[in-house]
């Protein structure tokens, strides 16, 4: 039982460096976002008051590939939330896990004492 617990807390804490590096991972895509939606901002900017076709034509080819980069962030963002989310589950009923060996152990250690305690008495009673 011991061996199991030891072996369920190795396991918590790798679920959980896991889950630290998905979040950080998450947390990227989301910065990468936040970039291209900067990037559309300036572009647009720029635009402001230009007329030049040429200029035109360059802006819209990088809005169209910034979409595109959007897009996918957008779906890397959504797949990582759902693995977060997945993870997220496994590593709380890995916890109960845990939490519940822990006081099995707790009540397996309480009921040795109380049997050495019997013991004791009992060879003080006969004694």
């Amino acid at each position: 039982m011991r061996q199991r617990h030891k072996s369920l807390k190795r396991l918590l804490h790798v679920k959980n460096q896991l889950h630290q590096k998905e979040e950080a991972e998450l947390a990227e895509i989301q910065r990468q976002k936040g970039e291209i939606e900067a990037e559309r901002r300036a572009v647009f900017d720029i635009l402001g008051g230009r007329d030049d076709p040429f200029i035109l034509g360059l802006a819209c080819r990088h809005l169209i590939q910034t979409q595109r980069r959007e897009s996918e962030l957008h779906e890397r963002e959504q797949e990582q939330k759902t693995q977060l989310m997945r993870r997220t589950a496994q590593k709380k009923s890995l916890e109960k896990i845990v939490e519940e060996a822990g006081r099995r152990i707790a009540r397996e250690d309480e009921k040795l004492e109380l049997l050495e305690i019997g013991e004791r008495l009992a060879a003080k009673a006969i004694r």
